[in-house]
């Protein structure tokens, strides 16, 4: 399944890549990001779906 589906979650996405223990990271983007933390959502769960992405505050 790919990111552009209507009804995605992240489980089910291509781009979700399990890194073990539970932990899954999304891989579309420049900088992988950590999507699922013991198989528990994080706040980057659909990170790829987002209109904006958050900016780096200094």
């Amino acid at each position: 399944m790919s990111c552009e589906d209507e009804k995605l979650v992240c489980e089910y996405c291509d781009h979700c890549l399990p890194i073990g223990e539970g932990d899954h990271i999304c891989d579309k983007n420049e900088v992988p990001v950590m999507v699922l933390s013991e198989y528990v959502p994080t706040e980057d769960y659909l990170y790829c779906k987002r209109k904006e992405l958050p900016t780096v505050q200094r």
